[in-house]
Order: structure tokens, then C-alpha cells, then sequence
């Protein structure tokens, strides 16, 4: 696995230079890959990015910042992507604003296989963000 310590997107000011997504992808021996972008709230300037280039994973874990602020663009873009939504977390550390927890975690997965269907909450593998605050209750409508 390669870490890239890297600004990914456009550069941003004077000696803030940035590397695109598909940059990365060229470098990376053996694709399709797993995406995971955590890249407090630039998320959403590498959105079409990733859409463009969604060939090149298997799956994708992505922290969205401000949700309330942008929760347009997180439905589009899930429009967009051709993968499955197979989990949500929202960050329990977060402030909740109209109902919204503003910082999700959304993980998605092309051809995904159900491996059970009972499933427990909390899992080892889906623990709390911070385990000092209460988790957040997500309540969904059509």
C-alpha cells in the first residue's frame, strides 16, 4: 500500500501545489484499487475526479465534511458513482445540525457480496469515531 502525503486537487495559493487523482492512479502498479479520502472538507473538489475515474476501484471510504451544507452534492455524486452504498457512519464527535450529522463516513463497494444477515452494532471492525461520545442514531426517509 502507498500513502501519498500530498495535496490531491489544484494547488491552492503560492507553494501550495497540488496533485490530481488520475496523477496518483499512473503510479500505482496494479489497479483497480481501494480508494479511502480523508482530506478534511476538500472532499468535495476532487468529487468529479473520482466519478471520472471510478473504473479504477473496487471500492471507495470517504469522510464528507459540513454534510448539511452539501448534501446535494453527496447525493449526486452517489447518484453518479457505479457502486454500491454498503455502509454509513457518521462521526460521533460531530455536531448533529437539523437532524444531519455534519461528518459521514460512506463506504462503497463495486459488486458487493452480503456475507450475513444478522449483523451487531458495535463491530471491532465499526467502532465509534471518539468511544467518550454517544454514537449517532440515523433515522432515514424516503
Amino acid at each position: 500500500m502507498k500513502h501519498y502525503v500530498l495535496r490531491v486537487g489544484p494547488g491552492f495559493g503560492p507553494g501550495n501545489k497540488g496533485i490530481l487523482l488520475g496523477e496518483i492512479l499512473k503510479k500505482i502498479e496494479k489497479l483497480p484499487c481501494f480508494l479511502k479520502v480523508d482530506i478534511e472538507a476538500a472532499e468535495y473538489r476532487i468529487l468529479d475526479e473520482i466519478i471520472q475515474l471510478q473504473d479504477n476501484f473496487i471500492g471507495l471510504a470517504i469522510e464528507f465534511h459540513d454534510v448539511d451544507l452539501h448534501l446535494k452534492k453527496i447525493e449526486n455524486f452517489i447518484k453518479s458513482l457505479n457502486m454500491t452504498l454498503v455502509h454509513i457512519h457518521p462521526m460521533n464527535q460531530a455536531l448533529v445540525v437539523n437532524n444531519i450529522p455534519i461528518q459521514i463516513e460512506l463506504t462503497f463497494a463495486k459488486n458487493p457480496v452480503k456475507i450475513n444477515e444478522n449483523y451487531k452494532i458495535p463491530h471491532h471492525l465499526d467502532m465509534p469515531g471518539n468511544p467518550s461520545f454517544k454514537e449517532i442514531d440515523l433515522k432515514f426517509q424516503d
